[in-house]
């Protein structure tokens, strides 16, 4: 008997440990990762330094801000019951806990690629369920009393069980550990290290050059600091390391990892294909780019067979979710057709949402920007608690604007923001979700303002479709400790600026000092945009600067973030000591690369001879009547994409045919014109006086 109770109570005290398995192991340090993590995968840093990379602020108690709200599913995040007890149940109700980094969800495509790329290149589901079992859980608390954010104080790693052991998708305690901010802070330090700095402090030889550009090239040097880490073939190719690997990885496949192949957006809301670093093992054959409905569909929607190893094709297909690109070799039909054959590599889904939802400045709603059917379309994020939000927002409106220079009241369309439809969401439970499909073509610069009708005025702004947030780079104000930064918030363009905590008397030597926003790099001094200024000694100190050593005062204008806008700083005397890059449009493929001439079998490229801006055309062979068809076409050379005056300009039927060997099924003529070319400078082609094709700006 007392044998049995002994047996009972041991069985009541295992089950009681397990159901309340809380973690044991608390990270504190990179070293900590390597020492106490085991295995440790890189779907696990990855998400780790996915998540540094978020960081907003961390206060003096350790409370953390993130650039994202996991209580709205940014990231696919969610709510998690924590029914399993695998972590410490929650006092008094206060937050709740929030996991994210399932990457079979939609919204996880907002991830970045160094996140996403190893799940989905998996092609076998059993190696996609082992790419897909970490999990960050935060635990978040909405604070709405002075200030409307999310702040979380704990952060735990942890993981799914394997699939052979059957236990669906329960956590492991066994490999749950407690992440400490310290550990944060540590790997966002890592992020902004310089390649020397790198080299010294933690003894990775990088090689003989001192850059490190590519984000998984940084993302690979992160993964070597750990030691006995099995890396993947992601890793091992940008990373030049001699570690082994289960098998030996060819040239041929680091080279395929390259391969990029992407849905873009046209002027007409219709998908563009793009593709860059095509192997040339694979351009010595015949190949074609492929648009699909989805990664799980074989239905083709479009089909052109390339001969660049960058390049765009314009599809009739409307932009919608899921289409993706594969690439295909060729395969002969009825013994001289070709068509696309066997796949080589395929592209990402095309996700709908570009970012994360912006907040409505002063409520608690967001605003985002998203494309359906071809179509600019918004969705209004209103927290639940925001009961009386159609009384208090009843006058207050969505407008679509095609680019960042326009006013508010020259819009394309609008509507009302109490007409939404409500979307039906159950994956996040704390807000409600109200949407809009507008009749605005999606294209490059198409973005989307939450306005107050006649009163506060614009209260959110989403980012540019298709704009690049470029790197965001200090430039040295000359002659003294201290920088300035462009940046974008909320749609505006705004200045930081870091002054170094020895330069204490700052504020007197800069008294008359200020800094202008510029529409373009061309600008002079005294141009800057109207009323975009202001004195140095007025920006706001930020709570916690981002750089050891430095103080960072920041100003948000009132001047719209578009391409091309620039930061200058200015002494009193009207010496300039520093000016930013111009703000940039992202380019989807080398501007170098040939692009359709809509509607026809041909190609315009743009490229330089002699120094000067150039032309060449390709004709498809089987075009053979386009003399006659683009008799009255031209070509026009332009010194920016803003301008609508031409340099110099020729006619295509002018142009010198070019003997080209390589390229058997087309017909290559060129042209170069008398303008030297440089940065900027652009061809289009136009036909009675209507634009079929205009290539990038031209980049050295």
């Amino acid at each position: 008997m007392e044998r049995g109770i002994l047996i009972w109570s041991l069985l009541l005290f295992l089950a009681l440990n397990i159901a309340y398995s809380y973690p044991n192991t608390t990270l504190n340090s990179i070293q900590d990762l390597k020492d106490r993590v085991h295995p440790l995968s890189t779907s696990q840093l990855s998400l780790l330094y996915w998540l540094a990379s978020e960081i907003k602020n961390i206060d003096n108690n350790n409370i953390m801000t993130f650039n994202f709200d996991p209580t709205r599913g940014d990231y696919g995040s969610h709510y998690y019951k924590n029914i399993e007890r695998v972590l410490p149940p929650l006092l008094n109700n206060i937050g709740n806990y929030y996991t994210l980094g399932n990457l079979n969800l939609t919204n996880a495509l907002e991830f970045p690629e160094y996140v996403t790329k190893e799940f989905l290149m998996s092609t076998h589901i059993a190696e996609k369920l082992v790419n897909n079992r970490q999990r960050l859980i935060l635990h978040a608390i909405w604070n709405h009393h002075s200030t409307m954010f999310i702040t979380v104080d704990q952060v735990y790693l942890t993981q799914h069980y394997p699939p052979n052991w059957r236990r669906g998708s329960e956590y492991d305690p066994v490999n749950t550990y407690r992440i400490t901010p310290n550990l944060l802070r540590e790997i966002q330090t890592f992020q902004t290290l310089s390649a020397t700095d790198i080299q010294n402090q933690y003894g990775i030889q990088i090689g003989p050059t001192n850059q490190i550009e590519d984000p998984l090239q940084r993302l690979a040097l992160f993964f070597k600091m750990i030691n006995n880490l099995k890396i993947s073939i992601i890793t091992f190719c940008y990373s030049n390391t001699k570690q082994r690997r289960r098998r030996a990885v060819s040239k041929e496949e680091c080279d395929d990892l390259k391969i990029k192949l992407e849905v873009k957006t046209t002027s007409e809301g219709t998908a563009r294909i793009s593709w860059d670093d095509i192997p040339k093992r694979h351009l010595n054959q015949d190949v074609f780019v492929v648009l699909y409905q989805n990664k799980d569909s074989e239905i083709q929607l479009a089909t052109t067979k390339i001969i660049e190893a960058s390049g765009n094709f314009t599809t009739t297909a409307a932009l919608n979710p899921g289409l993706q690109v594969r690439l295909h070799k060729s395969k002969t039909k009825w013994l001289t057709q070709k068509i696309p054959g066997e796949e080589i590599w395929r592209g990402l889904e095309f996700h709908d949402t570009r970012e994360i939802p912006v907040g409505i400045r002063g409520y608690d709603a967001s605003l985002q920007l998203y494309v359906k059917d071809g179509k600019a379309s918004a969705r209004l994020y209103v927290r639940n608690s925001f009961t009386d939000w159609m009384d208090v927002l009843k006058s207050s409106w969505v407008g679509f604007y095609s680019n960042g220079n326009t006013g508010t009241s020259t819009c394309y369309t609008w509507q009302w923001a109490v007409y939404f439809s409500k979307e039906t969401r159950s994956d996040i439970p704390e807000y409600d979700v109200y949407v809009y499909q507008s009749s605005m073509a999606m294209s490059p610069g198409v973005h989307a303002r939450f306005i107050l009708w006649k009163k506060s005025g614009e209260k959110a702004r989403t980012s540019d479709w298709e704009i690049q947030r470029p790197a965001i780079i200090n430039v040295n104000i000359n002659g003294y400790d201290a920088s300035l930064q462009l940046f974008v918030r909320e749609g505006y363009a705004c200045a930081r600026l870091y002054i170094k905590k020895s330069f204490s008397d700052w504020m007197d030597v800069f008294q008359n000092s200020w800094v202008g926003f510029y529409s373009n790099e061309n600008k002079a001094t005294m141009e800057y945009d109207e009323n975009m200024w202001q004195w140095t000694i007025k920006f706001s100190k930020e709570i916690q600067s981002d750089i050891p050593d430095y103080d960072a005062y920041v100003y948000q204008s009132y001047r719209a973030m578009s391409p091309g806008v620039q930061a200058r700083f200015l002494l009193s005397n009207k010496i300039e000591k520093a000016r930013t890059l111009p703000w940039e449009i992202q380019r989807p493929a080398d501007s170098k690369s040939p692009v359709d001439i809509n509607g026809y079998d041909a190609l315009l490229q743009l490229f330089i001879k002699g120094n000067k801006a150039s032309a060449r055309l390709y004709v498809r062979n089987s075009f053979t009547d386009w003399m006659d068809v683009l008799k009255s076409s031209w070509v026009g050379f332009y010194s920016n994409v803003n301008t609508g005056t031409c340099y110099t300009w020729q006619w295509a039927v002018y142009f010198s045919k070019e003997t080209r060997s390589d390229m058997p099924d087309y017909d290559v003529y060129v042209y170069q014109s008398s303008m030297a070319m440089s940065p900027g400078v652009q061809a289009r082609f136009i036909l009675d006086n209507n634009e079929k094709a205009r290539t990038l700006p031209w980049k050295n």
